[in-house]
């Protein structure tokens, strides 16, 4: 996936509670955002409640035991969080 220069993408990793083997991701939404705050209130809204902090990351986890672990980051920040975790 591109992102734009401004654009905010949502990156996001799945784990289950009922399934310690299962991993997916991280997957980045096909969707890009026009700042942090559209994707904190997409991620809010999918969740249920305010999950997502000051650093646009979030954890929560379905009815279903499914485990969402992610963030909202400009390609800068991406680029960065990627680089720093391998």
């Amino acid at each position: 996936m591109f992102i734009s220069a401004t654009g905010i993408a949502l990156v996001f990793s799945l784990t289950s509670m009922q399934d310690p083997t299962f991993s997916q991701g991280p997957e980045v939404s096909d969707r890009e955002f026009n700042s942090h705050q559209e994707c904190e209130e997409f991620v809010n809204t999918l969740a249920g409640t305010d999950v997502v902090n000051e650093k646009f990351e979030f954890e929560f986890s379905s009815n279903d035991g499914l485990i969402f672990t992610g963030g909202c980051y400009t390609a800068e920040e991406l680029l960065e969080k990627m680089t720093l975790s391998s």
